[in-house]
């Protein structure tokens, strides 16, 4: 651990780095969390790593982790493949910040509209509103 907080496998998930993912999930605790609430899941989801997002997920990350969850980054980014296999995974398309941001707020404000698409078929509410 650093000063944030962040594990090896904070840090391999970022990289994109599988092999060493895999030895790590081994012996880490798979939802351990940055200072500022983040998993190995956030930071593989932000970068598009879907073989790690798939290895985490696997080995039981916590798909709905802080408010600031994993669809959000997703959402916000436009990985609709990434998107897809969250909500495989039980992601709550209604999450809400501190702020009441949800994966929906996310996808419109960033015209990610395929994104937009898949959380509509999963269910996302189109009323929720943020602050």
């Amino acid at each position: 651990m650093n000063s944030l907080n962040t594990s090896l496998l904070h840090f391999y998930a970022d990289q994109g780095c599988v092999r060493t993912v895999k030895a790590l999930l081994e012996a880490a605790i798979v939802d351990a969390k940055t200072n500022s609430g983040e998993t190995a899941l956030h930071y593989s989801v932000w970068n598009n790593h879907i073989e790690i997002v798939e290895l985490l997920l696997q080995a039981q990350a916590d798909v709905n982790a802080v408010s600031y969850t994993p669809l959000h980054y997703s959402a916000w980014n436009g990985h609709a493949d990434i998107v897809r296999i969250l909500i495989h995974w039980g992601a709550n398309v209604n999450a809400q910040r501190n702020t009441g941001d949800t994966p929906l707020h996310y996808s419109v404000r960033r015209g990610h509209l395929e994104v937009v698409d898949l959380l509509l078929e999963a269910g996302a509410d189109v009323n929720i509103k943020d602050e």
